[in-house]
């Protein structure tokens, strides 16, 4: 990355700080804006805009479980100040999916709103892996995704009646959808590792 691009992005995590009254949230984006610095390569050129900036930071967020700062970086920026950039990874990109794992139907709801990030078919499994009913409800009454044998059988696995009672009743055609794989998925209520260690 060339001094120019380097300034550019310092100058735009500068601006970005100004307005950012927690701590933890400004050590985040110190952070994420460090890494971006360190990797150098043209995927990152579209980092140094603040709205992507603040969209990579997002994902980075919500991947890691920190409800909280994501949370609080929805509220201080309204929308189309925050902007998933298309050079994250899957991992990333499925935001509606990383705020099942996270266990939050608040954050789950905002991105819903907001079109911020991707979901599918794992978002509602992971509902229903962890007995989430409000969340399975939501995504069903909002979201066209739907979900996957998986979501039938670890319903049933961990004996969350209602959630299956519910699945049974609105969701009969996941039981034909065979579950995507991906180094995201989530087997038994815990994210994988590759989420969390980056």
């Amino acid at each position: 990355m060339s001094t120019e691009a380097t300034a550019t992005s310092t100058h735009s995590v500068e601006n970005i700080n100004q307005v950012i009254p927690s701590v933890a949230l400004e050590l985040a984006l110190k952070e994420c804006h460090d890494m971006i610095v360190s990797k150098s390569n043209s995927d990152t050129g579209i980092l140094t805009r603040p709205k992507y900036f603040r969209g990579y930071t997002l994902t980075r967020l919500i991947c890691r479980g920190k409800v909280d700062l994501a949370l609080e970086m929805l509220a201080l920026y309204p929308q189309g100040e925050i902007e998933i950039p298309n050079t994250t990874t899957d991992l990333y990109y499925f935001t509606i999916d990383n705020a099942a794992r996270a266990h939050s139907l608040e954050l789950l709801k905002l991105l819903h709103q907001r079109s911020l990030g991707l979901c599918s078919v794992n978002a509602m499994d992971t509902a229903a892996t962890i007995g989430y009913l409000e969340m399975v409800r939501f995504l069903h009454e909002n979201r066209t995704e739907g979900c996957s044998r998986r979501a039938f059988k670890m319903a049933k696995k961990f004996r969350h009646h209602k959630v299956l009672a519910y699945l049974e009743v609105n969701q009969t055609e996941g039981k034909k959808v065979k579950a995507p794989v991906r180094q995201s998925d989530v087997y038994s209520g815990v994210l994988l590792l590759s989420c969390s260690v980056q």
